[in-house]
């Protein structure tokens, strides 16, 4: 919608596959997720490597423009990390930012787990961001899952554990879909 009302959209990516910028036909700001690795095994370095994506926040703020931020899944992590040994939620919350959390999962229970790990870890570390859980129909609908699945016994759990959570649906978006995106 922002890009519908010309409104200006600063974009960060903190994956290995770097494809937002193609997605979006837009500048993105990359975080490197080799300096992110290296911040694992040194704390100190975390500030180092979250140094972009802080200062297109504070850049979002100053122009009112809306902060997209893309964490690949085996970012989720470091991401929390960060946020639990700065001050990032306190950031968010006196920069007036309103956010959400788009979770993605398909129908299967490993990808539920995940989801709910995800949502969990980042209620935690980042309250001020609202989850919304995002059903990515690829492997079926959630409304589908026989009750005495793995699945749907994940799911159940997830939403026992958060029953105000926002849930949307997406077309089902195919495994390896993204390959044209990448290089």
């Amino acid at each position: 919608l922002h890009y519908l009302h010309d409104e200006p959209v600063i974009a960060v990516q903190i994956d290995d596959q770097e494809r937002l910028s193609r997605t979006i036909g837009q500048d993105v700001i990359t975080v490197n997720t080799e300096t992110v690795r290296a911040s694992r095994t040194n704390p100190a370095a975390s500030i180092q490597a979250f140094r972009p994506m802080m200062t297109a926040l504070e850049q979002a703020a100053s122009l009112r423009a809306m902060l997209l931020v893309d964490v690949g899944g085996t970012q989720v992590r470091p991401v929390d990390a960060f946020a639990s040994l700065s001050e990032l939620n306190g950031d968010l919350v006196e920069m007036e930012f309103e956010g959400r959390v788009f979770v993605p999962a398909t129908a299967e229970p490993e990808a539920i787990t995940q989801a709910a790990r995800t949502i969990a870890m980042l209620s935690e570390s980042l309250p001020v961001l609202k989850a919304v859980l995002v059903e990515n129909r690829r492997d079926g609908a959630f409304d589908t899952l026989a009750t005495g699945s793995e699945a749907y016994r994940a799911l159940h759990q997830l939403r026992e554990a958060y029953p105000d959570l926002p849930e949307i649906v997406m077309p089902a978006v195919e495994g390896g879909s993204w390959r044209y995106f990448e290089p």
